[in-house]
């Protein structure tokens, strides 16, 4: 039984976690705008982001779910790799993001991390390397009828429903990349 945490790193990290055949996803939002603001003000978005904090609580609370880390495979660690960046602030961020990454690794020793890069993450996911978010979102809902739903039109900010609620864009790509890895192991 392969055990794997896909995460679509971001401010809004997306979440799909495959353990011991039971499948979970979510987003975590690690700040708030306001937060965001009010911490840049304070130069600690230069010191000390809470991000980076935050996020690397999210990934150990979940590598340390009962059978995660003890499954006869190695238990994987994904992330969709962002290749491109508009900021020096951005890249800054995403190097925040991904040190929070290999900083939870840490903990693990028998944990693999692996990253795909988002054109190649929307080309198996839709066919288009170039896909749109309501792509994604109509393949993943195609992919997994059982667990995604298409909104109502009342339900706004979402791109798909499940069980649990709505679903993100975030969390539309973890879930992605988790099949992705579960494929192509």
């Amino acid at each position: 039984m392969k055990n794997i945490l896909a995460l679509d790193l971001g401010t809004k990290t997306g979440w799909a976690m495959l353990n011991n055949g039971q499948r979970t996803s979510g987003t975590w939002t690690l700040a708030k705008p306001k937060e965001i603001t009010i911490n840049r003000a304070a130069g600690l978005d230069r010191k000390r982001d809470p991000r980076f904090q935050r996020l690397l609580q999210h990934i150990r609370l979940k590598l340390s779910q009962p059978l995660f880390l003890t499954s006869p495979h190695s238990p994987l660690l994904a992330f969709e790799d962002v290749l491109f960046s508009e900021t020096t602030l951005q890249t800054q961020l995403w190097s925040c993001f991904r040190s929070a990454v290999w900083a939870a690794s840490l903990d693990c020793p028998t944990l693999r991390v692996e990253c795909l890069n988002t054109a190649t993450l929307k080309k198996v996911s839709t066919g288009a390397g170039n896909a749109t978010k309501q792509a994604m979102a109509i393949a993943l809902q195609r992919r997994h009828p059982a667990f995604f739903s298409i909104p109502l039109p009342n339900q706004k900010n979402c791109m798909l429903t499940c069980k649990d609620g709505t679903v993100d864009d975030n969390e539309v790509d973890a879930n992605h990349l988790l099949d992705f890895f579960i494929n192509h192991e």
